[in-house]
């Protein structure tokens, strides 16, 4: 994407190691967590049967958020890898990269590049209210405009309450939670709203409100399992690094004694 190579040759230009070696962290980072976000979105694509999001808005009777939740924790969470946001900030890591790719930069070019990250988190809400959460629709007399710019800054505080609150993650872990995580729980997504849709559809093409509820239900349930599999298997005792065996040579002097 364009945001990759952007990173990537802003630490390259900038002839700094550590500059440098944030930006290949970008580029392998921004690069893995493209593939669930994308997938993420096709279960939206599934359900709505449309790549325009006018008619998205329009099928969400029932919001995707509470159609598919699986879904919109993978997009999420990877949309926030995507823009380096805590817990998936190692780009600019300042207690080992200094500022990361940015370590060189100042005066305007710095602002530019952090004016491009803080409008990230606003068109990423806006994203999200137009896929999961229904757009403009809402309740009267409230205005349509109204409702989605409410969605959006919702969603924005979501993102700076989990930037305040959550440490980072070693590059190891965000690269096994991308893999090994988001990707298969992005097939699994995709291969249940699918089947969904095909048990569920009529034969104009259409599901009812009632069975998006059924869906619903169905898909909580099986939300819940999988993260409980993912977690046992990304577990902090499988993703810490094991013990380092000492060596006999470390008490010979010891013994020596």
């Amino acid at each position: 994407s364009v945001n990759t190579i952007a990173i990537f040759m802003a630490g390259w230009g900038s002839a700094n190691k550590y500059a440098m070696l944030g930006a290949m962290r970008g580029v392998a980072m921004l690069v893995s967590y493209e593939v669930p976000m994308a997938l993420g979105v096709v279960g939206v694509l599934i359900l709505s049967g449309s790549l325009a999001m006018s008619d998205i808005v329009i099928q969400q009777n029932v919001p995707f958020l509470i159609v598919q939740p699986l879904g919109f924790l993978i997009f999420i969470a990877a949309a926030s890898a995507e823009m380096s946001r805590t817990p998936f900030d190692q780009i600019e890591a300042e207690s080992e990269l200094g500022s990361g790719y940015n370590t060189e930069y100042s005066s305007m070019k710095f602002g530019m590049l952090f004016l491009g990250e803080f409008m990230a988190p606003l068109v990423t809400g806006m994203i999200v209210t137009t896929l999961f959460l229904s757009g403009t629709r809402g309740f009267d007399p409230i205005p349509g405009q109204v409702w989605f710019v409410g969605k959006t800054f919702a969603v924005v505080f979501a993102l700076l309450w989990v930037r305040a609150t959550w440490p980072r993650l070693r590059v190891d872990q965000i690269m096994a939670f991308a893999w090994k995580g988001l990707f298969g729980m992005a097939l699994v997504n995709i291969f249940l709203i699918a089947v969904e849709v095909a048990v569920f559809q009529d034969d104009a093409g259409k599901i009812s409100t009632n069975s998006l509820w059924i869906m619903s239900a169905i898909n909580w349930a099986i939300a819940i399992g999988v993260i409980v599999a993912v977690a046992n298997i990304l577990g902090q005792r499988n993703l810490e690094r094991p013990t380092p065996v000492p060596s006999p040579l470390a008490n010979m002097y010891a013994e020596a004694d």
